[in-house]
């Protein structure tokens, strides 16, 4: 019997990198062929527009003071209606939110016997205990993929991996970075207006270039059924990319 799969992208954050793969995705996700798959995505993030975020977010001047994952998924929605973006305007501070989120978006044809809903989770996310509740979600499931995207000024990294029927397939980001379980640094919504909060300065080609980079690895494994698990190298200085793909230990 055939499985229909229906993909429930979650993009957890929309700023420099989640907001930029989130527009472009749309427009993949528009035209995409929904032979095999339904993809059905969520934008999740409580932050709200600053200024300073026209320098390298999808955003624009009367989009100053207003929710991101509202403002953008209005913003495809309007653009591309086929797509029927929702939106989570909240920070994600439990796994349990992801989990709600998860099931609460689930659609109807995914109830029945020959179809199986699959979590695919972007995590674009700008501090380690935001990847500590999408680690912990990500465990807690069959059946999930997950593209990791973390990247400074000129350099970044995307760590691809997945679980199927409840076997790790590639390491995740925790396996090359071990102190995003150990960091108990506070978020940066959790700082008071009063702390220094100095945000990492970061550049529009180097967010762009990891948002293009995790965009062709989901549309291969949405359009071709192929997920190669592995982490991805980057340097938008050098012009340089390098994947570097997970190998099963003897």
């Amino acid at each position: 019997m055939d499985i229909n799969i229906e993909y429930v992208v979650l993009i957890v954050g929309t700023g420099g990198t989640g907001g930029n793969f989130a527009k472009e995705f749309a427009r993949y996700g528009s035209y995409y062929t929904r032979e095999k798959h339904f993809i059905r995505t969520v934008l999740i993030d409580g932050d709200y527009v600053e200024e300073k975020n026209q320098e390298r977010q999808p955003f624009l001047k009367e989009d100053i003071q207003q929710n991101k994952s509202l403002t953008l998924a209005s913003a495809i929605n309007d653009t591309f209606p086929g797509m029927d973006v929702i939106s989570y305007p909240h920070y994600i501070e439990r796994a349990g939110q992801l989990e709600q989120l998860f099931h609460s978006v689930r659609s109807y044809e995914s109830s029945s016997a020959n179809s199986r809903s699959i979590p695919v989770i972007i995590g674009a996310v700008d501090n380690h205990k935001a990847r500590q509740c999408l680690h912990e979600f990500y465990h807690s499931q069959q059946n999930a993929f997950w593209y990791d995207s973390a990247n400074e000024f000129s350099v970044g990294e995307i760590v691809i991996s997945a679980r199927l029927n409840g076997m790790d397939i590639g390491a995740d980001r925790s396996c090359y970075y071990p102190d995003v379980l150990t960091d108990t640094s506070p978020a940066p919504f959790e700082i008071s207006c009063g702390s220094e909060n100095k945000e990492k300065p970061q550049h529009l080609a180097t967010n762009l270039m990891a948002a293009g980079l995790m965009l062709s690895a989901v549309s291969n494994l949405m359009s071709n059924d192929l997920f190669i698990p592995g982490i991805i190298y980057f340097d938008r200085e050098r012009y340089f990319s390098r994947f570097q793909a997970w190998e099963v230990e003897p």
